[in-house]
């Protein structure tokens, strides 16, 4: 009766085994299913979709080549130094939704190609790692990172920022970011925005934000100062700054939108920072143009020279032959008149 329970059972397993990715152990009882990736292509990058599977670490067994690794909604609590050692060609990183705490200092040295980090709705008090440099684009928001922890000053080709969801009221004050051309700001409880908080980002084109930063009408000449300078800067704000005006104010009753020089100064110490970071690459770029016209130039003169020299020894040979040709007429001159 025993043997034929236990036969029962596990033709039972069996039979599930072709429906899902479990597996069964000596005794015919189910075992956890397998944890495994998946591979596909996402924006014609190779990549592996390693979300929603429980996973504490990251896996080690995927493929070496992938450039997109998706790893939302797991359980990572800790990226340590060889934490991604055997993924060198990563391009983009999703690691959203887990639990991570810490990140050590130079766990992301290894991803010299990575361009997209998300570490969005983590557990992250502060931000001490190093960033790539070929790093554009960084989601960090529903963080709870203090603004004085963002440490984004390795972040030096950073592009996009989302500090989305952050519980921050103002700007955070994370210095010069001289190549970011978006910010995102949503859902915080910013209430109040100047254009010295945005001065450090003298490059910025994109300014994503609530519908609330300015709640109270007596904010009106405080939103028309933003306004005109984000005007003046070429700064797209979203959905838009609508300033609310009481019934005795207007445009024209705010003092004269002048930018304050603290706020001139800011910008200015960005916009160098800009252009020292940029001066080795046009010094570069100069460089290689002189010494390719040099070459051009050397070139053609060695040309010239060669062609110059080619015709000398056709002429010459011309001569010659022309000599040549002559040569017996004289010699046969003195019989004819003897």
């Amino acid at each position: 009766m025993n043997t034929n329970v236990g036969f029962l059972l596990i033709l039972s397993c069996y039979t599930t085994l072709l429906f899902s990715h479990v597996s069964c152990n000596q005794d015919g009882e189910l075992s956890p299913p397998t944890k495994r990736c998946d591979y596909a292509t996402f924006h014609r990058l190779f990549a592996a979709d390693c979300s929603s599977l429980s996973l504490t670490s990251v896996p080690q067994h995927v493929n070496p080549d992938i450039m997109v690794l998706d790893l939302h909604d797991n359980r990572l609590r800790i990226l340590t130094e060889s934490s991604f050692l055997h993924l060198p060609n990563l391009k983009i990183l999703y690691l959203y939704d887990n639990e991570i705490r810490a990140i050590d200092s130079h766990t992301f040295d290894p991803l010299s190609k990575l361009e997209t980090l998300d570490l969005k709705g983590n557990l992250l008090k502060s931000l001490n790692f190093v960033y790539p440099k070929s790093l554009v684009r960084l989601y960090v928001g529903n963080n709870p990172i203090m603004p004085d922890q963002l440490n984004l000053h390795t972040a030096h080709s950073l592009q996009f920022l989302s500090l989305q969801k952050s519980a921050y009221t103002q700007v955070p004050d994370i210095g010069a970011l001289p190549n970011l051309v978006e910010l995102d700001l949503t859902r915080n409880a910013i209430t109040n925005l100047s254009s010295l908080q945005l001065a450090p980002f003298c490059r910025l084109q994109m300014l994503l934000l609530d519908d609330d930063v300015f709640p109270d009408k007596e904010m009106f000449c405080d939103c028309e100062r933003l306004k005109s300078y984000t005007m003046a800067k070429n700064i797209v704000v979203k959905p838009g700054l609508e300033c609310k005006p009481d019934e005795s104010q207007t445009p024209e009753s705010c003092p004269p939108p002048v930018i304050p020089d603290e706020t001139l100064s800011r910008f200015s110490s960005c916009q160098s920072e800009w252009d020292s970071r940029q001066f080795p690459h046009w010094a570069i770029s100069s460089l290689l143009l002189v010494l390719f016209a040099a070459c051009v130039a050397v070139g053609i003169v060695l040309w010239r020279r060669r062609r110059d020299a080619t015709r000398r020894k056709k002429s010459t040979a011309a001569v010659d032959k022309e000599s040549k040709t002559k040569e017996p007429e004289a010699k046969t001159e003195p019989a004819l008149l003897a």
